[in-house]
C-alpha cells in the first residue's frame, strides 16, 4: 500500500520519499485510512492533521521502479488493519 503512496509526493510535491516513510502519508492519500486514523468529530468541523516526514538519500528512482514492479502483480484491494480493526481498501 505505501508503495502506492510513494507516488504522491514526487507527484504532489516535486520530491522523492523513501517507501518507510510513505506509511506516515497513507492517511493523507486513502480516506479509509484517514476516517480510522482521525475519526470525524461529533460536530461538523474541518479536520487539520500535520505529518512530519524525515528527509531521506536511501531511495532512488530504481528502486522505486522495482518496488512498482512488485506491487503491480499484486493490485488491492487490500485488508488493512489499524489497532484491530480490519478495512478493505483500494
Amino acid at each position: 500500500m505505501q508503495v502506492l503512496t510513494s507516488n504522491a509526493p514526487p507527484d504532489d510535491h516535486k520530491m522523492l520519499v523513501e517507501l518507510a516513510a510513505t506509511v506516515a502519508l497513507t492517511p493523507a492519500y486513502n480516506k479509509a485510512i484517514f476516517d480510522e486514523v482521525i475519526p470525524k468529530p461529533e460536530r461538523p468541523k474541518q479536520r487539520t492533521i500535520v505529518f512530519i516526514v524525515c528527509g531521506t538519500n536511501k531511495v532512488s528512482l530504481r528502486d522505486m521502479a522495482k518496488f512498482h514492479e512488485v506491487v503491480e502483480k499484486h493490485v488491492g484491494p487490500w485488508e488493512v488493519w489499524i489497532e484491530g480493526k480490519a478495512i478493505n481498501v483500494e
